[in-house]
């Protein structure tokens, strides 16, 4: 609701001030031509408003207006002209895209999705004529994109605006969970090799912390689930038992991508665009436009600060790999009973379903969209959260 607040108090100030946009060279030659300059006033002719740097030229002397003038003649904030593109696209382009594109790899819990409102058969032969279909096809599905696009674009400014609010928390949660995982694979390491069952159990279940660590305790019970399902007995062919497990292990802690193809080389290009800004800036030190893009940059690389930090950790952000091993439920499966539960709920008695009334968890998501980010019965934990749940895996394992 916060969040909400802030947004819509954002968006009413932008409106609000479009309409009196401030401009610094009006507003100087303004203050000029009405005499408003105070302290050491230079004379008329030295009175330079919007001067360009050059090489070898005086910079024009200091000129100061009072702020009650300012305020009452020149009110609101500059912004940038539509019929100047190079004042707004090396910002975009070179800073905010890819930090939105490095906010879609955060590992997150919940999404703003509306997918069950095209739960309903398409017209596929609305008129005799194939291609007209065809093309009807299209349009329809055309639609239905700038539909979805809509809610599409609200959860990643939501989301954009969650990771700068709490970039501290999950850049700690973060570093947390990584030093954990320090701990742990280095304890492992030290441990002895062999065939003792309580060494390879403690081992196994330490592993599956490091790998799966991240997953809600409460939704599926993982701690207890996946170590079990890695256990196979093999009791007419032992080492073929073993030699399974070792498998189903080792995919498990494969599955998080590499750091290199996740963060390292796109953190490269972005790095890049700085060095390639900031020589342009010393080229031409008068280039506001070139500045203001650059102090962009170094503002909304926060969310490349917390993606590198959450491409780090070794648990895999997403839980289909452990869902996958243990053989658990997923929310496809109960597609078909939860759209007759919805339809019951909006039309009444359908399908001989009594409408399960509503609550707070059936508003969010049939009119807010608020649903999980996964559809498994494993759930990830939210990432500023993450260290201090792999603790109380560690603390509730046998290990």
């Amino acid at each position: 609701m916060i969040i909400l607040k802030f947004l819509l108090g954002l968006v009413l100030a932008l409106c609000l001030q479009t309409a009196g946009a401030y401009d610094q060279i009006i507003c100087c030659e303004l203050a000029k031509s009405k005499g408003a300059f105070i302290d050491d006033v230079p004379p008329p002719e030295n009175q330079t408003c919007g001067q360009n740097y050059l090489k070898g030229q005086p910079a024009a002397p200091s000129l100061w207006a009072p702020y009650k003038f300012c305020s009452s003649q020149c009110p609101g904030m500059q912004l940038s002209k539509a019929g100047e593109p190079t004042q707004y696209t090396s910002v975009l382009i070179n800073f905010i895209l890819p930090s939105v594109i490095f906010s879609m790899t955060i590992p997150r819990r919940k999404k703003i999705e509306f997918n069950y409102l095209f739960e309903f058969e398409r017209p596929r032969r609305a008129t005799r004529y194939p291609k007209v279909n065809d093309y009807l096809q299209l349009l329809f599905s055309l639609i239905c994109f700038l539909v979805l696009l809509i809610p599409v674009t609200i959860d990643t400014v939501l989301w954009i605006t969650v990771i700068v609010i709490g970039a501290g928390n999950m850049l700690v949660g973060g570093l947390y969970e990584a030093h954990l995982d320090y701990r742990i694979m280095k304890y492992t390491k030290d441990m002895a090799h062999g065939a003792d069952e309580d060494k390879l159990r403690i081992k196994r279940e330490l592993l599956v912390t490091v790998a799966s660590g991240n997953l809600m305790l409460e939704k599926g019970n993982p701690q207890k689930s996946i170590p079990a399902s890695l256990t196979i007995p093999g009791e007419h062919a032992p080492k073929n038992g073993y030699e399974k497990a070792r498998s189903r292990l080792l995919n498990l802690l494969g599955a998080q991508s590499r750091f290199g193809e996740l963060v390292g080389s796109p953190v490269l290009f972005y790095l890049g665009t700085f060095l390639y800004t900031t020589l342009d800036l010393r080229n031409s030190l008068s280039d506001e436009d070139t500045a203001i893009s650059l102090g962009f940059g170094i503002e909304w690389m926060i969310i490349v600060h917390v993606a590198i930090v959450s491409g780090c950790l070794l648990a895999s952000n997403n839980p289909s790999t452990s869902a996958g091993i243990v053989g658990s439920g997923h929310e496809e499966l109960e597609h078909e009973h939860r759209k007759l539960q919805r339809r019951a709920t909006f039309v009444g008695q359908n399908h001989g379903l009594e409408s399960p009334g509503w609550t707070w968890e059936r508003f969010a998501h049939s009119v807010l969209g608020w649903s999980d980010a996964y559809e498994t019965e494993f759930q990830p934990i939210s990432l500023w959260e993450r260290g201090s749940n792999k603790m109380k895996w560690i603390k509730k394992s046998e290990a």
